[in-house]
């Protein structure tokens, strides 16, 4: 399947993937889709009221194009954060992780550090546990 898996192993266990770091990444990048969202919907609420008064039938029909079509905006513009989240909660590293969860030797399982790199030059780590 593309990837090489050590002949001996049966499966690799817990892959640890550092994603890479963005030079835009910034502190709660992760909160900067909810509010543009929250700012479309509110602006779409906005307009709906406005339209609801005394605007013409296609000033109406512009206004929830102009809607959709922002709010179809924002999801590709931000699709990448929404779909993706390379860290399951907030755990990067198995040192992270809770206890019994950093290393299978915590609860008394033979394994072997294992690590190999991908077709498109991640190196992707994980752990060898012996089927007994």
């Amino acid at each position: 399947s593309g990837c090489p898996r050590p002949s001996h192993a049966p499966h690799v266990v817990a892959p640890e993937r550092t994603p890479p770091r963005r030079a835009s990444a910034r502190p709660h990048a992760e909160e900067q889709p909810t509010r543009a969202m929250q700012k479309l919907i509110l602006g779409f609420l906005f307009l709906s009221f406005l339209s609801s008064s005394s605007l013409e039938w296609w000033q109406t029909l512009l206004m929830v194009l102009g809607g959709a079509g922002g709010l179809v905006w924002a999801l590709y513009k931000y699709q990448e954060s929404l779909l993706f989240q390379p860290v399951i909660m907030g755990l990067a590293t198995p040192e992270q992780n809770p206890q019994e969860y950093k290393n299978p030797l915590e609860r008394k399982m033979d394994y072997e550090d294992v690590s190999f790199e991908t077709e498109d030059g991640e190196r992707l780590t994980g752990w060898f546990i012996p089927i007994k």
